[in-house]
C-alpha cells in the first residue's frame, strides 16, 4: 500500500482545485445540529447561498409536499418549515458536495454523473438502513453515504487518464476498483476520501466511513473502537452493496458481492430483511429524483 504521505501529496497537489466545504455549509450544519435551532436562524444562513435556496424551493414545491395545493411556495422560511431540518440538511449538503463532482468532464471510460448517482443512492440507502435498525442519527448516515466515494472524485481530478485506465482494468479482470487498488498497490480512493473529509472537517465519523467502507470485518478497522462508529460503517457498507445490486449509477465498476452470513448475523438480518430494505430503498429513490437530476441541471445552467 502506498503510505499516507503519498496520498497527502496528491491532496496537496489538488489544493487549487479541491474546494473546501463552504463556510456557509459548516455554519449551517452546526446550526441544524442544534435541536432547538430557530427556523429564522437557519433561514438567514441559507439565504446566502442561492443554489441551496433554489433547490429547497424546488423540493418543497413537489406535488407530494405541497399536498395538492395549487399555490406555489416562494418563501424560504415556509419551505424550511414544510421540509423540516433533516430534509433541509440533506438537500443543502447534497448541493454543496455536487459542486466538486461537476467540475470534472467525462471520458470514454468514466462519467462523473454515474458516480454522483451512485453516491446519492448510497446516501439514501444509508438513511433507509438507519431507520430500519433504529439507528439514532440517520442524517449522519446520509452524509457519510453521500461522501463515501469522494476519494474517487479526487483521484479522477488528479489524473483522469490513469483513473480511466483503472476502470478498464477492473472491468477486464472482473474486480471492483478497491480490489484493483489494493492488489496492485495503487493510490487508494478510500484513503484519499479520508483525507478529504479530514480537510473539510466534516466529522470524525465521515473520515472513518470513507476509510473503512469496504472493510466488513470490524477487527480490521484500525483505531476504531467505538461501537457507534462501527455501526455507522456497517450501515454504509451495506448501503453501498445494495446500490450496486440495484445497479444505480456507476462508481467505476459493476461488481456486486453479497454481504457475508457473518455480517448479516451481526446486523441481525435475514433474506426477508434484505428484501424489505431493497424495496424501501427503491421507494425512497423514486421520491428523491431531484437529487439525481442535480448533476445534469448544474451542467446545463453553467453552460
Amino acid at each position: 500500500m502506498k503510505d499516507i504521505d503519498e496520498h497527502r501529496l496528491i491532496i496537496d497537489s489538488l489544493a487549487g482545485s479541491l474546494p473546501t466545504l463552504p463556510v456557509l455549509m459548516n455554519e449551517l450544519m452546526t446550526t441544524l445540529a442544534n435541536e432547538d435551532a430557530a427556523v429564522r436562524a437557519v433561514c438567514d444562513i441559507i439565504r446566502l447561498d442561492q443554489a441551496v435556496c433554489s433547490q429547497l424551493l424546488k423540493a418543497v414545491n413537489t406535488f407530494k409536499i405541497r399536498e395538492g395545493s395549487a399555490d406555489r411556495i416562494t418563501d424560504i422560511n415556509e419551505a424550511i418549515q414544510k421540509l423540516g431540518f433533516l430534509r433541509v440538511k440533506e438537500i443543502s449538503l447534497t448541493v454543496s458536495v455536487l459542486k466538486f463532482y461537476c467540475e470534472n468532464e467525462s471520458t470514454k471510460d468514466f462519467n462523473p454523473n454515474g458516480l454522483w448517482s451512485h453516491s446519492v443512492a448510497v446516501a439514501i440507502a444509508s438513511a433507509v438502513v438507519s431507520d430500519y435498525i433504529s439507528f439514532s442519527q440517520p442524517e449522519q448516515a446520509y452524509t457519510c453515504g453521500l461522501l463515501h466515494d469522494i476519494g474517487k472524485v479526487a483521484k479522477y481530478k488528479y489524473n483522469a487518464k490513469l483513473f480511466s485506465k483503472s476502470v478498464r482494468s477492473a472491468g477486464r479482470k472482473g474486480v471492483d476498483l478497491y480490489e484493483l487498488e489494493t492488489s496492485r498497490k495503487l493510490v487508494r480512493h478510500d484513503l484519499l476520501g479520508y483525507l478529504i473529509c479530514k480537510e473539510w472537517a466534516i466529522s470524525p465519523m465521515a473520515e472513518a466511513v470513507s476509510l473503512w467502507h469496504h472493510e466488513e470485518e470490524r477487527s480490521n478497522r484500525l483505531d476504531i473502537e467505538d461501537p457507534y462508529t462501527h455501526k455507522l460503517i456497517d450501515i454504509v457498507y451495506l448501503a453501498n452493496k445494495v446500490a450496486h445490486k440495484l445497479n444505480i449509477g456507476n462508481s467505476g465498476h459493476s461488481i456486486y458481492r453479497a454481504p457475508s452470513p457473518k455480517f448479516l448475523k451481526r446486523m441481525q438480518f435475514d433474506d426477508e430483511d434484505l428484501d424489505a430494505i431493497e424495496g424501501m430503498i427503491n421507494e425512497n429513490i423514486e421520491t428523491n429524483s431531484l437529487a439525481f437530476s442535480l448533476f445534469a441541471q448544474d451542467r446545463t445552467e453553467s453552460s
